[in-house]
């Protein structure tokens, strides 16, 4: 880590045991325990499966580039990459994982957008590689997969009484995301930075993730 940077604003190492070391330890045997379920034995469990999804959110945030130097944040790098091979498998093995449950989804659809937003700013970043780590390229690859993989469960969503809100939550996600791509093609001049975007904007998502939040703040 480097020494220019204050001890204060550096995150916490896994070595010192506390509640980062056990939070990656719980999300790593989640996914074992996952990828060595069968997968018709998944859907019996739907529920437990939820409930780790909503734990994701806790994930602490990357900070952009010119706060703190990439290889300053394994704790946070750890956790995103863990993070998101666990949500990526849980959407694909677990049948309607998030049914009923329309806030988590954009919830989660919603941090993986930002973490993405971040990762792209750090992709252009002069980021020497570091064995056991991924690189921004890297992770980036792979939120932007588990965001599509959300999506596509939810459009898949076979339950009855929970596909047609599921499917109308895909085509809200779409649309939005559409919009502020719009929004962005159509500023003239140079706009104010860093700008703000919000993909949900509802008072139920915005308290999901404000929430998940303070208990993230701990973490990393």
């Amino acid at each position: 880590m480097s020494s220019q940077i204050p001890p204060s604003s550096l995150p916490p190492t896994f070595q010192e045991n506390g509640e980062p070391a056990h939070f990656l330890s719980w999300m790593e045997g989640q996914l074992s325990e996952l990828l060595s379920t069968p997968k018709p034995g998944l859907k019996n469990t739907r529920a437990n499966w939820l409930t780790m999804a909503a734990n994701l959110l806790h994930i602490p945030a990357l900070a952009p580039p010119g706060v703190l130097p990439w290889n300053a944040m394994h704790e946070q790098i750890k956790f995103n990459e863990v993070g998101l091979a666990l949500l990526y498998n849980a959407a694909l093995r677990v049948p309607s994982l998030l049914a009923g449950d329309p806030v988590l989804a954009q919830a989660l659809f919603s941090m993986i957008c930002a973490l993405c937003c971040i990762l792209d700013l750090w992709v252009d970043a002069d980021v020497p590689p570091e064995e056991g780590y991924l690189g921004p390229s890297e992770l980036y690859t792979r939120a932007a997969s588990i965001g599509a993989a959300l999506l596509r469960g939810l459009g898949d969503e076979v339950l009855p009484e929970a596909g047609p809100q599921a499917r109308e939550i895909v085509r809200e996600l779409v649309n939005r995301c559409l919009s502020i791509i719009g929004e962005l093609l159509s500023i003239s001049e140079d706009p104010d930075m860093p700008m703000e975007l919000e993909i949900c904007s509802t008072p139920e998502v915005a308290a999901r993730l404000k929430a998940a939040s303070k208990v993230s703040g701990n973490l990393g």
